[in-house]
């Protein structure tokens, strides 16, 4: 401003001293403001197009998704399963004391995922068996037995599928670590197989058809089954993200606090209603620049008592690619 208020003055005195009217130097200089002025409107809106185009492509880069796989190396090195997660972050979205971003507080974390757990040992057992079974009705009044010796083998899977959200509050002498309230509903889903190998006669008998020995009708056949349990959560935690290098940061989310059963499908709903301690651990390893994030998180869902459910804690391990949304978009158009 103070540039062009220095050229105007000059302007004035240069047609002043060549002998040009008064009034047609001051018509002209009304007009050279006028227009400073539409100008400098025209770059204000300018300027709030691009603050509002950043705006947006932030808002589309907060959105995250990832896609790759979960492990369970105790069912041998091929065992894996889809994993994904559609999640959001914003920590600065509600202000506190002034408008600046930066020092807004208040945040969100929200988290859509799915992902394979790590089996323990007692998740495959081998049973050698012995069963009697009815091969044959022997006229006019026996039944011809078998004496079957075979290996029962139970294999189980756990998915977990998980809605977490998260209101977080940043410390205000820090800007990695953030406190928040943890809230998810789960979803675990059980894949039980039981084969029955190295089936084996034993011996053969004739016995009259009303013999109290006790026997089945048939040899026990291989067998497939999968059920839903569903479990509720409220805690606190602290997350901490940590730059390790430039483009590699380290991001942690562990929180505390209750859990109940909504359905339990194992032991007749016994477990439903009933309040107990959990901890999650949620760790995730991210490089920015390929956007490959490897995580793994640590939960016991009952700390307190499991009344037969399955036994804690559970560990899941992931490995994935990490998309923003506008990325994403970019991408399956190139494709």
């Amino acid at each position: 401003m103070k540039k062009i208020s220095a050229l105007l003055t000059l302007a004035f005195l240069a047609f002043t001293l060549f002998g040009q009217p008064i009034e047609e130097v001051e018509r002209k200089i009304i007009e050279l403001e006028k227009n400073n002025k539409k100008l400098n409107e025209e770059n204000k809106d300018f300027q709030k197009q691009i603050e509002d185009l950043k705006k947006k492509k932030n808002r589309q880069e907060e959105f995250k998704v990832s896609i790759g796989a979960s492990f369970d190396f105790n069912q041998g090195i091929s065992a894996t399963d889809l994993y994904y997660d559609l999640s959001f972050q914003d920590y600065h979205i509600w202000r506190t004391d002034i408008e600046k971003k930066e020092n807004r507080r208040w945040g969100l974390d929200f988290k859509l995922y799915q992902s394979l757990l790590f089996s323990t040992p007692a998740d495959s057992n081998n049973i050698s068996s012995f069963s009697n079974v009815k091969m044959q009705n022997l006229p006019p009044d026996s039944l011809l037995i078998g004496d079957f010796s075979f290996d029962r083998v139970e294999k189980r899977k756990y998915t977990d599928f998980g809605l977490i959200i998260r209101p977080t509050f940043r410390f205000k002498s820090s800007k990695t670590f953030f406190a928040f309230a943890h809230t998810e509903v789960l979803f675990r889903r059980t894949n039980e197989e039981v084969q029955f190998k190295n089936i084996d006669t034993l011996a053969t008998r004739k016995v009259h058809k009303d013999s109290p020995l006790s026997f089945k009708s048939g040899l026990p056949g291989n067998r497939n089954e999968s059920y839903t349990d569903a479990f509720l959560f409220f805690g606190l935690g602290i997350n901490a993200n940590i730059n390790v290098i430039d483009s590699v940061y380290f991001r942690i989310k562990p929180s505390m606090g209750i859990s109940s059963v909504i359905k339990d499908s194992r032991i007749s709903n016994a477990a439903v209603g009933k309040i107990r301690a959990y901890y999650f651990i949620d760790i995730e390893i991210i490089e920015r620049k390929s956007g490959v994030k490897l995580g793994i998180y640590v939960r016991d869902n009952h700390l307190t008592s499991n009344q037969g459910l399955l036994d804690e804690p559970r560990f899941a391990l992931f490995l994935s690619k990490q998309f923003s949304l506008n990325k994403l978009a970019d991408f399956l158009n190139s494709n």
